[in-house]
């Protein structure tokens, strides 16, 4: 995103007088290319709150914010998921601005973009909001362009639409500033406030066979098939917990209760040999990684050397015989 913001004001003639940002970020070799003075993150704005707090009045500190403040920007644009400390506000001369992933105060927090997938959200806005020290709790600028979510989509597609809204609004607030505006305000939008924080998405990662329907279940799949081993999705069975990277869903009425094993898969494919599981509208084969330890890493194994098979549940409502 970073990248794009930049091409962005850079289009508009708006001047870039310095990117701060990881040196394998794609934003860093384009803005060296172009002459734009490039500085890497520091260290010790890579941990959590509580450790960049630790080091404010640490002499690293102090002595990276002198050597960035003869920049003199009108405004900091921040484009990574970290907290930025209040103290840098005090060398642009109107703070910083922050692009959400989702309308504030409605839903904030860091995972914003997968519980827009988790809760099966179809239309949404990002907002443009100043940063205070307070996480995403800043005064809102300007929101972006209301957007119509696909159905199937991913944190990810989230994410890059709902930014992708707020670039002519940001552009907006770019200009006001370049013509000695103040800063425009809108009003908050209403209803239920809600924080999307790390640890609601880890319980969330779950997949709950008494309550989840079929839709439900392919909204977690969408919001964890990640690589991230932290918050992939996981499913009870068989009195463990084992990572899920694929699910096959079938609706019809089958013998079993909720969560229970009632047989194997058995056509060719990337799901044969998987374990088959009652759900609330009728099955689920699930393609499994490991078990889930409890630091959240999966631990490689074969389900088919582990699962005990299940008994015979007779043909899908549609004859298919692919159960057993």
């Amino acid at each position: 995103m970073g990248l794009e913001i930049v091409q962005t004001f850079l289009q508009a003639e708006h001047i870039v007088c310095g990117l701060i940002a990881e040196e394998t970020d794609s934003a860093f070799a384009v803005c060296q290319r172009d002459g734009i003075p490039c500085f890497p993150l520091p260290e010790f704005l890579r941990g959590t709150r509580k450790q960049i707090q630790e080091k404010i009045d640490e002499p690293e500190f102090q002595h990276w914010l002198d050597i960035h403040q003869p920049q003199q920007p009108d405004c900091g644009i921040v484009f990574y998921g970290g907290w930025v400390p209040p103290v840098f506000s005090r060398f642009p001369r109107l703070g910083f601005l922050n692009i959400h992933p989702a309308p504030l105060p409605a839903l904030a927090g860091y995972e914003a973009e997968r519980f827009h997938v988790l809760k099966d959200y179809r239309r949404s806005r990002g907002v443009i909001h100043q940063v205070d020290d307070q996480f995403d709790r800043g005064v809102p600028i300007a929101y972006g362009d209301e957007i119509d979510l696909p159905e199937n989509m991913t944190p990810m597609d989230v994410y890059e639409m709902l930014i992708d809204g707020c670039k002519r609004p940001l552009l907006n607030v770019m200009d006001c500033i370049a013509r000695d505006e103040e800063l425009p305000t809108v009003e908050p939008i209403g209803g239920p406030v809600e924080t999307a924080t790390l640890k609601d998405a880890r319980a969330e990662s779950v997949i709950d066979w008494n309550r989840d329907t079929h839709r439900k279940i392919d909204c977690r799949l969408r919001a964890f098939n990640t690589t991230d081993d932290d918050l992939i999705l996981k499913a009870p069975l068989g009195g463990r917990l084992w990572v899920v990277r694929n699910i096959l869903l079938a609706e019809g009425t089958f013998p079993g209760v909720c969560g229970e094993r009632i047989g194997t898969y058995h056509e060719k494919g990337p799901f044969e040999g998987t374990p088959i599981v009652r759900t609330t509208e009728g099955v689920a084969a699930l393609e499994i990684g490991g078990l889930s330890s409890s630091a959240h890493e999966p631990i490689p194994c074969d389900p088919r050397l582990i699962l005990p098979r299940g008994s015979r549940c007779g043909k899908l409502l549609t004859d298919q015989s692919t159960f057993d």
